[in-house]
């Protein structure tokens, strides 16, 4: 029996694996139509016992789309480096010098310009502050910083002038010092140790006399959980005796623990930065027994700042023991 005019509207919960069924028209009619299975499609008309097709969505997820976050097997030296042992402090007075495949028993102190530090471990810190007349421009490249084993109190790459690519920091208490202007830090990896004589950070810009300024900080990954003494993988610009910072950018970084996790705080010139970054949820266990569901008390303070910031996709996140996302746990607001 055919119904010429019969059109009806298939509910949209009949799917494609539905394939036949018996339908009622508005004045009480019924059609029992045959549909063959079309994979990824929808019934949603019926004429004149004919089946019509709608292809369904694709299905969606939400996941965080920076992903791919730095881990200790993707900075510092590369595995099957040869190197070339340097024992003691090491300190380096010709501008321009190429350092390339050392190991760097106690602290390499750059004093000259132009420097650049590729391919080499430094056991102690490794600093370019020490002239007595400002930093000395260097970049660092595919190095590791910090012992294999112990806590060094200070921070492992500092002060200012300074680019650092692919590092690796560990066992320290700071990670990376800014202590005054032009420094970009990407694509590294920061672990702080439990210092006793310091609050650990990932990053401290520190500028009690020199204006941090023309700061970029992006694409790392910067944890001080699990430490005994904390204050944030990202901390500047905040009370009078860290100074201030302007000009300043931090993106699409891993961050994991702190009282916050971000504790920034605008002090002049065009708005901060802060975009793209995602802030571990993951609990851990402090010194005192306390169990900390990603960070103490936040995952931001910007210190009434907000109005001065540019605050865009930064998200919670649970993460691996790789240091790789597992699950997003939804936007987060700037808190001043």
């Amino acid at each position: 029996m055919r119904f010429p005019h019969l059109t009806l509207l298939i509910a949209p919960l009949l799917l494609a694996a539905c394939t036949s069924g018996t339908f009622t028209g508005s004045d009480g009619s019924q059609v029992h139509v045959s549909c063959n299975a079309v994979p990824t499609a929808v019934v949603t008309t019926v004429t004149s016992g004919t089946c019509s097709w709608t292809a369904s969505p694709a299905p969606t997820t939400t996941a965080p789309p920076v992903a791919g976050f730095p881990t200790p097997a993707t900075t510092g030296v590369p595995a099957g480096t040869v190197l070339t042992t340097h024992g003691g402090d090491v300190t380096i007075t010709t501008t321009n010098q190429v350092i390339s495949g050392w190991h760097v028993t106690g602290s390499l102190l750059v004093n000259a310009p132009g420097v650049q530090v590729l391919n080499s471990q430094v056991d102690g810190y490794l600093d370019n502050e020490n002239t007595g007349q400002g930093s000395a421009r260097m970049t660092v490249t595919d190095t590791t910083v910090g012992a294999a084993t112990g806590c060094n109190d200070l921070p492992g790459v500092g002060e200012h002038d300074y680019t650092a690519l692919r590092v690796l920091i560990r066992n320290h208490g700071d990670g990376f010092r800014i202590s005054g202007p032009n420094v970009s830090v990407s694509d590294s990896f920061v672990q702080a140790c439990d210092s006793v004589n310091n609050h650990d950070d990932g990053m401290q810009a520190y500028c009690p006399t020199v204006l941090c300024d023309n700061i970029a900080m992006n694409h790392n990954t910067l944890s001080v959980a699990k430490t005994q003494n904390y204050t944030a993988p990202l901390f500047g610009g905040v009370g009078s005796s860290n100074g201030q910072i302007a000009h300043a950018s931090f993106t699409n970084n891993l961050l994991y623990g702190g009282v916050f996790s971000i504790y920034l705080g605008w002090s002049q010139g065009p708005s901060l930065t802060i975009t793209g970054n995602r802030v571990a949820t993951n609990p851990w266990t402090d010194s005192t027994g306390h169990v900390v569901n990603g960070w103490y008390y936040g995952s931001s303070s910007l210190n009434g700042t907000c109005g001065h910031v540019t605050w865009t996709d930064n998200r919670a996140v649970t993460i691996d023991s790789n240091w790789q996302l597992t699950a997003d746990g939804g936007p987060l607001s700037c808190l001043n």
